[in-house]
């Protein structure tokens, strides 16, 4: 069910499961193939209807009242929501953290003339 617009926070944390400040916090509603929570907010004033967009930068965007570029986990916990374990980043900085904690592996063997459509 999409969150309505007069109660966005009162129904965003009632589909959080809230512990100690150290503790992830996971996202109990809807979750994508990778594990993210995906909460549905009203795109806004001037565009009518409805978007998804990730729990984790909903979270942040409730917490400081800007939204996030992306949210990005300390935790490497997809579904957790904890404002504690989120910050603000690029796409940069997310492939560079995932690269520097091992959750990005590049496969050397399909560049150049071992790509299977080489140019």
């Amino acid at each position: 069910m999409p969150l309505k617009a007069t109660d966005p926070d009162v129904r965003f944390w009632s589909r959080v499961e809230i512990r100690d400040p150290d503790e992830c916090w996971p996202w109990r509603g809807y979750r994508d193939r990778k594990g993210y929570g995906r909460v549905m907010v009203q795109r806004g004033v001037g565009h009518p209807g409805w978007r998804s967009v990730p729990a984790g930068r909903f979270a942040l965007y409730l917490c400081h009242g800007v939204w996030p570029t992306q949210a990005l986990h300390l935790c490497d916990n997809p579904p957790c929501c904890n404002p504690l374990h989120l910050y603000d980043g690029t796409a940069w900085d997310n492939s560079h953290d995932a690269l520097e904690r091992g959750r990005l592996v590049i496969d050397y063997r399909h560049r150049g003339r071992f790509h299977p459509r080489p140019t």
